[in-house]
């Protein structure tokens, strides 16, 4: 198929092959590298072509997570070289470096320590609660509130290949000694009513970012029991997953968790992606 065919025909074309039980990730490759359709259509198609599916048949989903190009051992983006420091393939898991700079990191973490909370998870009923397993404080901002946030988001889209309009605002954590956040998923629990209502606001979180601020003296590595992996803090540092698995479902095995720091102070800063643009 290719860009000249009417919306329709690509819909249907859509449709017939989810049914059919072809993976979302490789109809959405197919759509933008052999079709040449652009992110804004793709994401258009889905979201018509899923209310239908899902209508007919719970075991359909659609879900799509982004694919970084990661073919050689750096990324050059508007003159900003990024080093890929680790790449695991199923589940997407990737370690870049040099992602921010020094200054960057050091203007982020002072932004974040002028609006310091107490972090919060999202409680059965939906709504932010604290939680003893999660002990940070951190600090939220709107998409493109500051020019260094809009910077960094437009560096995040590139690297990524996945639109700011798609990401929720950058959340800056501070985790002091023993401060940590026990094993977690950044996907939203579809079968929790209350939860899943969050859904409305731009779909499931599909990828997470994580950048990495300073230097921490001990501890504070990202871990992931079921993968046996983990990755250590470096300023500038960036930890990309997906949540999504081949399968198009919320992936099991991107479960993590932010492990206690021992010593010292560690700063991260956090983005989710969302399935289609957050609003």
């Amino acid at each position: 198929m290719n860009e000249l065919l009417p919306y329709q025909q690509w819909l249907d074309w859509l449709r017939h092959n989810l049914q059919r039980g072809c993976l979302a990730a490789d109809l959405w490759r197919d759509m933008k590298e052999k079709g040449g359709l652009d992110h804004a259509i793709i994401v258009k198609l889905f979201a018509a072509a899923e209310a239908p599916l899902h209508a007919a048949s719970s075991d359909i989903n659609t879900l799509i997570a982004p694919k970084p190009v990661v073919n050689g051992n750096s990324v050059s983006i508007a003159g900003h070289e990024i080093q890929i420091a680790l790449h695991l393939k199923s589940p997407e898991v990737i370690v870049f470096d040099n992602v921010l700079t020094a200054d960057e990191c050091r203007e982020l973490i002072s932004a974040g320590e002028r609006k310091l909370t107490r972090a919060t998870v999202v409680g059965d009923d939906g709504q932010p609660i604290l939680h003893p397993e999660r002990r940070s404080d951190g600090a939220g901002f709107q998409r493109g509130e500051s020019p260094l946030l809009a910077t960094i988001e437009q560096r995040l889209a590139a690297l990524v290949d996945w639109p700011v309009e798609h990401g929720e605002g950058i959340q800056v954590l501070r985790y002091t000694p023993g401060g940590e956040y026990k094993a977690h998923y950044d996907w939203f629990d579809v079968n929790n009513p209350a939860i899943a209502a969050r859904l409305g606001h731009g779909g499931q979180r599909v990828a997470t970012l994580v950048l990495y601020l300073n230097e921490v003296d001990e501890g504070g590595a990202t871990e992931f029991p079921e993968l046996g992996l983990s990755v250590r803090p470096r300023t500038g540092r960036a930890l990309y997953f997906s949540n999504v698995d081949e399968q198009g479902r919320s992936d099991r095995r991107a479960l993590h968790a932010g492990a206690p720091v021992r010593a010292g102070v560690k700063y991260i800063a956090t983005k989710w992606l969302r399935q289609r643009p957050y609003i």
